[in-house]
């Protein structure tokens, strides 16, 4: 006898609504639904069915946090952040909440003020400051740099800080390494090869606390911020005299704790981003990253006889609608280009979401290209030949994504905002030599695209040579970084 045939997403979803009729406070039936309509790209019947969900829960706590997971991971991160609003306004001290909100407005315009002020009440919350006694000075000797972090792996965090830690010992820095890398890997056994690697996994925080203190650590900077893996839950007890937070979050932790975040002066102006830190900050006199292509990457190719195209292998959710409708301007000024998207997962489900985030600024669906997916880096970073200019997100700008096309000889265009998540990209282009590629206003980011899109011979110049000026600007150079970041760390009283 055959197997039965297995459902289709239709007849899923109607037996779904009649699970709901019978019983409205299925939490999980109306999740699984929500789910089916965005892979569906059916997004608006999937805000519709959760809101119905959520006044028919008794306990919406889940419905709010994971439908608002599932917006945001299909591009619709003012709805997520809106449907997060109403969960505080029911639940106002709900740190996961706070937190997940927190995470959202980092990709939507919004106030910084009140984003700091978010950030502040989910600190205070989640590790709220402790008295305790003073931590006793660590003995005379080197600088004792601890590094606690998720991220030593073949993560966007690990391939910045692996130039950096690989050459801070020979800066009179005595290195310490706590990881809680949940997946090692290749780049893993790299880090491992550093001094006084320790995992720290499945410590307690009171134990890795206890093992800093044993290791006489001076500073202890974390990676991860509010991101994956974090342990900043666990801040309420002072791990070092000094606590930093470094590279990973776009943003203030918001943890009482938390004495200093390392940015650099582009990133984080002198003028504003004070106010809008609970930290204090230590500006890096240049870029506050530094990039190390593979010895194995592909070499870039010459660019072949095709349209225009622009591209951007950022993730949807950086896709904010106010950088989509500057898009959108960029493709009407430059009569018959393309724009090339990837993104991590490939479904008609994304598909859909980037044609919705075009739909109204009449760009034809057939000007949207979509990148296949790249099983590994080799074949990723060849994509970039697919692209003759890459256009940054923003308010949210790349950083790898920025770094990994310049190395492959595709210039990028960024809009520099006001915040640190909105002024990486003009940090990269100034270590990387190119600074006229940053734009102050969305007029000045279309005509720098439009002017570089009609001058062929100068795209075929950087095409050949990007990848060269690159290696030789500041944004390659490690040893410099290094130094700079030894001497910031130095210079902490």
């Amino acid at each position: 006898m055959s197997a039965p045939s297995p459902a289709s997403p239709d007849q899923t979803l109607a037996a779904l609504a009649s699970a709901l009729a019978r019983n409205p406070a299925d939490s999980r039936a109306a999740l699984l639904q929500l789910h089916l309509l965005c892979s569906a790209g059916r997004f608006d019947d999937a805000i519709a069915v959760l809101h119905l969900a959520i006044l028919r829960s008794p306990a919406p706590g889940s419905l709010y946090r994971d439908g608002a997971a599932m917006l945001q991971d299909v591009g619709l991160t003012t709805q997520a952040a809106a449907l997060l609003r109403e969960a505080l306004a029911r639940t106002p001290s709900d740190p996961r909440l706070l937190i997940q909100l927190c995470f959202a407005l980092n990709y939507i315009d919004c106030d910084p003020a009140e984003h700091t002020a978010l950030h502040r009440r989910a600190g205070e919350l989640l590790a709220p400051a402790q008295r305790q006694a003073s931590l006793p000075p660590p003995p005379p000797g080197p600088l004792r740099v601890g590094f606690l972090s998720s991220d030593f792996f073949h993560h966007p965090c690990g391939t910045f800080l692996l130039p950096l830690l690989t050459r801070l010992a020979s800066h009179d820095i005595e290195l310490h390494l706590y990881s809680t890398t949940p997946h090692p890997d290749a780049l893993t056994d790299r880090f491992r090869q550093l001094p006084n690697w320790r995992d720290v996994a499945a410590l307690s925080y009171d134990d890795i606390a206890a093992q800093c203190e044993r290791d006489h650590i001076h500073i202890l900077i974390e990676t991860n911020g509010w991101t994956r893996g974090t342990r900043l839950a666990g801040y309420s007890r002072r791990l070092a005299p000094i606590l930093a937070t470094y590279l990973g979050y776009p943003n203030t932790t918001g943890i009482p704790a938390m004495d200093l975040r390392i940015v650099d002066a582009i990133t984080d102006s002198l003028d504003v981003a004070d106010s809008f830190a609970t930290e204090r900050l230590v500006r890096l006199p240049g870029c506050f990253l530094c990039y190390q292509g593979r010895p194995d990457d592909p070499a870039p190719q010459p660019r072949p006889s095709r349209p225009i195209t622009f591209g951007s292998f950022n993730r949807i959710s950086k896709l904010s609608d106010r950088a989509a409708a500057v898009w959108a301007r960029v493709l009407h000024a430059v009569p018959g280009s393309r724009l090339l998207l990837k993104s991590r997962v490939q479904s008609d489900a994304l598909r859909a979401a980037y044609a919705a985030k075009f739909a109204p600024h009449a760009i034809d669906a057939s000007r949207i290209l979509f990148s296949p997916y790249a099983p590994d880096h080799a074949q990723h970073m060849s994509l970039y030949n697919d692209i003759d200019i890459a256009l940054d997100c923003f308010p949210y700008n790349g950083a790898t994504t920025t770094c990994e096309a310049l190395w492959m000889g595709v210039p990028v265009i960024t809009l520099a905002g006001d915040t640190h998540r909105a002024r990486v990209g003009a940090s990269l282009l100034h270590a990387a030599g190119l600074p006229e590629l940053v734009a102050t206003t969305e007029a000045e980011f279309v005509n720098i695209a439009a002017t570089l899109a009609t001058d062929l011979p100068r795209l075929t110049t950087l095409k050949a040579s990007l990848r060269d000026r690159l290696q030789s600007s500041d944004l390659c150079n490690a040893d410099a970084h290094a130094a700079r970041f030894a001497a910031a760390l130095r210079s902490i009283p």
